[in-house]
């Protein structure tokens, strides 16, 4: 009898724990607002946040980063260069609390890399697996159409985890203020090189009469001329 009831208690318990294992959330944006899920999620870290987002620019999804970093939760961010050159990018936010930040490498030898981007937007947080299209933005939340998955199987999870650390130590490299301000320094100068530089064509009519076909025959041939290479 004891064999009996301690066999059901034992049944019970594994099919509880095996059923609390393999939950799925699902949410989707603007309806679901799924930065609150975020950073109920980061807020309830207690060992890991380990993140590769392509775009993060959400104040508060940055500041319940932070607040994990003082927990001595370890935090640690990937993400593309194509970050680093948007002009709202928080980069440095992140980085002056201390979080490592590591920069996919869009410029490597290795063919198979070459112009890719680190598109990815997952993170492996304690024991779930945040995915989906879903960048860690503003217009993400509230404007755009995204999707957001919430698992925490233990199979999934090992294998975010085992790509994170692929991606992080093959693919990268670690971000510094002072190279993110040197970055700054060289897109800036590189934006205002492109503005001096750019051909402003002339504005052309399109009519259908005679006069408008000359006039525009006559811009363009003044244009043409004007910077054509001697």
């Amino acid at each position: 009898m004891k064999f009996v009831l301690f066999l059901n208690l034992f049944l019970f318990s594994f099919l509880f724990l095996l059923k609390i294992s393999n939950k799925t959330k699902t949410y989707f944006s603007p309806d679901n607002r799924p930065a609150e899920k975020l950073i109920k999620s980061i807020d309830g870290a207690k060992e890991r946040i380990h993140a590769a987002v392509f775009m993060i620019t959400n104040d508060k999804i940055i500041d319940a980063l932070i607040r994990a970093k003082n927990k001595a939760v370890d935090v640690q961010i990937i993400t593309d260069s194509g970050n680093l050159a948007f002009q709202k990018n928080k980069v440095k936010k992140i980085l002056q609390s201390k979080i490592p930040i590591f920069v996919y490498k869009t410029n490597t030898q290795n063919k198979n890399y070459f112009s890719a981007r680190m598109h990815n937007k997952f993170a492996v947080i304690d024991n779930w697996v945040w995915t989906g299209s879903f960048n860690w933005t503003y217009y993400a939340d509230a404007k755009n159409q995204e999707n957001v998955v919430l698992m925490n199987k233990p199979k999934v999870i090992s294998k975010y985890e085992k790509q994170f650390e692929i991606i992080k130590k093959e693919r990268t490299y670690t971000l510094t203020v002072e190279t993110l301000e040197q970055l700054v320094i060289f897109q800036n100068q590189k934006r205002t090189e492109n503005k001096s530089t750019q051909v402003v064509r002339p504005k052309i009519s399109n009519g259908n009469g005679l006069r408008s076909k000359v006039v525009d025959l006559l811009k363009l041939i003044r244009f043409q001329a004007k910077n054509t290479k001697t």
